[in-house]
């Protein structure tokens, strides 16, 4: 009975001890607890930023950065060139220099300077069919000389003045501010040859000589004459056109341009080659030609509207003119010639029915 007893308490023993075993076997292994992280969606996560610019208060110095001169808007001037080589860059200077002087800048006289008043007034008078008057000079001996066609005084002759120079035909432009704007054309490469000067009554005037060697006046009358009608092909009583011969285009071209606000338009004949008309807004107010070899100075040439080119070219020279250039036709502007009345003084015959001209 003792062994059977032995036995059984050996069998269950032995028992509990597989028992253990099994259990202590198949107990999961504990695991060391992770650190929560918090539940995200499974959505691409948005890019990391970049940290923010130092703000202003940081001590490192900000690099500095050369900013450009604010240009001027001008329409009127959007097709400027650029100058050609020169002394004077006046591509630098402000466009328009007076921009009120847009729409002055017109021709409002025309004044012969001559070392022969009284043998000038009998060729024009006798070739033109004007009249003229005196008008007596303070300072001078001789009389101002004004002259009038169709009943409109457009112009004078006067002795050639102390500044000197080959006689011509002097072209005047009308301003607000004659004492400006000859102080602007010396800022531009011009010389001035008078300043501005008061004339009694009537107001200022000045004379000027541009880059290129021919001169000019600046007149701001107390009573401007009114200008000519929009349908008119004639600047300025029997005158159609005016133009600055010279042998350096470009620098008068540009002078004109910032001291008037003028624009250009290039114009090219299979004759005469390329010249310039100048617009002021959309009127044509004047031009600028390259000099031909037959024509010795820079100078003005203005021409004076005939019914018949061909036979007053032939009585002008008949009274002493000399012929530069015959009788010419420039299709779509008119017929046309070129004259040195006797003291010299070069002027032009046109017959024309518009004033209307188109280039690039």
């Amino acid at each position: 009975m003792a062994a059977k007893r032995t036995t059984k308490r050996s069998l269950k023993r032995a028992a509990a001890r597989g028992a253990k075993k099994v259990a202590k076997s198949t107990k999961p292994k504990a695991s060391k607890p992770k650190a929560s992280r918090p539940k995200t969606s499974r959505t691409k996560a948005a890019p990391k930023k970049k940290p923010a610019a130092r703000r202003a208060t940081s001590t490192q110095p900000r690099p500095v950065v050369k900013q450009a001169p604010a240009q001027r808007p001008s329409a009127a001037l959007a097709s400027l060139r650029p100058p050609g080589p020169q002394k004077l860059d006046l591509a630098k200077l402000p466009v328009s220099a007076n921009p009120a002087a847009l729409s002055l800048s017109r021709l409002v006289w025309l004044e012969l300077t001559t070392d022969n008043v009284d043998g000038e007034r009998t060729f024009y008078t006798s070739l033109m069919g004007w009249t003229t008057k005196d008008t007596p000079i303070p300072s001078q001996a001789t009389p101002y000389v004004t002259v009038t066609a169709n009943g409109q005084d457009f112009g004078g002759m006067v002795r050639l003045p102390g500044v000197g120079g080959p006689p011509q035909w002097t072209p005047y432009f009308l301003t607000d501010n004659v004492q400006q704007l000859s102080r602007t054309a010396e800022s531009l490469g011009g010389q001035l040859l008078m300043p501005p000067t008061e004339i009694p009554s009537v107001g200022r005037f000045a004379v000027i000589k541009e880059p290129s060697g021919a001169y000019f006046g600046l007149i701001d009358f107390l009573q401007p004459p009114a200008p000519p009608p929009l349908d008119s092909h004639l600047l300025l009583g029997p005158v159609h056109y005016t133009e600055l011969v010279t042998d350096n285009p470009e620098p008068a071209l540009v002078f004109f341009e910032k001291l008037f606000g003028w624009t250009r338009l290039t114009l090219n004949d299979p004759d005469f080659g390329t010249f310039y008309a100048l617009q002021s807004g959309t009127r044509l107010v004047s031009g600028v030609l390259p000099r031909p070899p037959m024509l010795a100075d820079n100078t003005w040439l203005s021409y004076f509207e005939v019914a018949d080119v061909d036979s007053a070219h032939q009585k002008a020279m008949s009274a002493g003119a000399l012929e530069r250039l015959p009788p010419s036709e420039i299709p779509g502007l008119g017929r046309f010639s070129w004259l040195l009345d006797p003291r010299g003084a070069l002027f032009g015959l046109s017959k024309t029915s518009s004033y209307s001209v188109s280039g690039n």
